[in-house]
């Protein structure tokens, strides 16, 4: 049995997570998750929000999920946000055409198949023969938005989807964040929630879902400032670097040495590389990347991507996307909706400001014109104007207008600017499966059993508590429960009637770092035995002391191998 099926079977039998709706047969795409997949969630989630959203100048939004058509036409995801669809001409069954290509292409033609035009999608579907799993043919390849559409209230011309992203909301919201702030740069919004894409064809169990969860921060700073002021803390950090806007490397690389050489773009997007990178370290993930996009497969939004990309049975995942947005967003939603999204900067210099502005002769044009001055005052409104390249006349209705201009100086205290933003996002579902398989294995000679090393940062459970024997164990048992609980220490109780060793199993097989056995020494000797997960070592402590032990190892300030020494 090959590793992605041994992984779906471990996650299903313990209900971490299942088919959505199953009784029915299910819908692909769509997920549960139970109270183990729930519990490994939710403390990637909880984690995810001490590293990145617990800085003074981080604010958290939750926008509705349901967004007007207006917000995503002004975003480019109206008309943008689409994958290729192909389909077989004879019983309808539809593909995403990257995907289903890529093994019938050669290896050239397959690393383009994500930027192809339409034609271009054509011509190759021509070139390589290529046919459905029928056999039958290919109709010609078309554009699938992935968003889902629904109307809002009972008209029909209240257009609405699902959302996308959980970006849109906070940029809606960037001028409430930005005055609750005292308008000061920089600062950063995050929300943490459920976003929507109607995939062509979901596949690979979280990795491809039709309904997932998101993190995602915007960091908003002047776009001739993508700093960040705790940058050193991570710019003697080596990430492996895939990168190139044409033809791509891998390289080993300190952070400083890639901003440094321009590999990646600023100081700013450099950072939270570096901050990712230490996320992903301690909720346990080895084997990791970070991928530049290429010039060609840039977002329509973006001005410097990189994804950070894990590895699994399935290749190289992208699990996170770390964006420099420019200022294309604010822009967009200013202009569309015609609410004013910039921010002021106080300048540490005034400065001098020549203004030229065109003075209009209203009673000589109104005379000229009549009822179209209106239009006229408009266009002149709209002129741009360069001192070096001054417009002495326009043409209008078929005559020549002169303009004159008033100019004036003014002192400038305060700079207006839209601001960029830097997004780091990350794909909470995949963050699961992918630190699942790469902390899956099993133990030698014993494929039936299996042990998930997770760490305790997310471990559903961080220890296990267990009896022998009946009686006044079950105090003393109870008694270290609730100290444990009591320190917010994840604990569960293992009372089932099999033997020690496949208590052991069933803890291992779904993460537990550390579990305490009472046993039939332990009325007379005091003492308790507690086991770790991976070597599976066993050490003898007093009961009085297994708490702050347990503790200590949970965070990290306890060395197993030196207790008792």
């Amino acid at each position: 049995m090959q590793k992605p099926q041994k992984i779906e079977n471990l996650l299903k039998k313990k209900f971490f997570i299942s088919q959505s709706s199953h009784i029915y047969g299910g819908v692909a795409g769509f997920f549960d998750y139970g109270p183990l997949g729930c519990s490994l969630r939710n403390n990637i989630v909880n984690y995810w929000r001490r590293v990145f959203a617990s800085e003074p100048n981080i604010y958290e939004v939750d926008s509705s999920v349901i967004l007007p058509e207006a917000v995503l036409k002004a975003s480019g995801h109206v008309d943008k946000f689409c994958d290729t669809l192909i389909f077989d001409e004879v019983n309808g069954e539809c593909f995403r055409a990257d995907h289903y290509l890529k093994d019938k292409v050669d290896q050239e033609t397959c690393e383009r198949l994500d930027v192809m035009s339409l034609d271009e999608i054509n011509e190759t579907i021509a070139r390589f023969d290529v046919k459905s799993p029928s056999g039958n043919k290919l109709g010609n390849a078309t554009h699938f938005n992935l968003m889902f559409k629904t109307f809002i209230g009972p008209k029909s011309q209240n257009l609405g989807y699902l959302r996308p992203e959980t970006a849109q909301g906070q940029f809606l919201n960037f001028k409430k964040v930005y005055e609750l702030n005292n308008e000061k740069f920089p600062f950063g919004t995050f929300s943490v929630g459920k976003v929507f894409r109607n995939e062509i064809s979901p596949r690979g169990g979280l990795l491809r879902v039709r309904e997932f969860e998101q993190a995602e921060l915007e960091f908003f700073v002047h776009p001739d400032e993508k700093v960040h002021d705790k940058y050193d803390e991570v710019k003697d950090i080596e990430l492996t670097l895939h990168f190139g806007a044409e033809v791509q490397n891998t390289k080993k690389m300190r952070l400083k040495e890639a901003v440094d050489n321009q590999i990646i773009k600023n100081r700013c997007i450099g950072y939270f590389i570096g901050l990712t990178h230490n996320f992903l370290k301690a909720l346990g993930f080895v084997d990791f990347r970070f991928r530049q996009h290429k010039r060609d497969e840039m977002a329509h939004y973006a001005c410097d991507c990189w994804d950070a990309e894990i590895l699994t049975s399935y290749g190289y995942i992208e699990c996170v996307g770390i964006a420099d947005r420019s200022c294309y967003d604010l822009s967009m939603h200013s202009k569309c909706s015609g609410t004013s999204l910039i921010a002021q900067k106080r300048l540490d210099k005034p400065k001098k400001e020549i203004k030229l502005e065109p003075l209009c002769d209203m009673k000589e044009w109104g005379r000229r014109f009549k009822d179209r001055l209106p239009v006229l005052l408009e266009k002149v409104k709209s002129l741009k104007i360069d001192e070096n390249k001054l417009i002495k006349q326009i043409e209008f209705d078929g005559q020549m207008v002169g303009l004159e201009y008033k100019r004036s100086e003014n002192t400038i205290h305060v700079e207006d600017f839209i601001p960029s933003v830097i997004e780091p996002s990350f794909g909470i579902g995949r963050l699961f499966y992918s630190l699942v398989e790469q902390v899956y294995w099993e133990r030698r000679d014993d494929e039936e059993r299996s042990v998930l090393s997770l760490s305790p940062v997310v471990a559903p459970y961080q220890v296990g508590l267990t009896s022998l024997r009946v009686g006044d164990y079950k105090k003393r048992l109870n008694n270290v429960f609730e100290q444990l609980r009591l320190r917010n220490i994840r604990v569960f109780v293992n009372e089932r009637n099999v033997s020690i060793g496949r208590r052991y199993a069933s803890a291992d097989e779904i993460g537990v770092p550390y579990f305490v056995t009472f046993d039939s020494e332990s009325a007379s000797d005091g003492m308790v035995t507690i086991r770790e997960r991976d070597s599976m070592d066993q050490i003898r402590v007093s009961i009085e002391k297994v708490v702050e032990i347990i503790d200590s190892l949970i965070t990290g300030n306890g060395d197993f191998s030196k207790i008792n020494k």
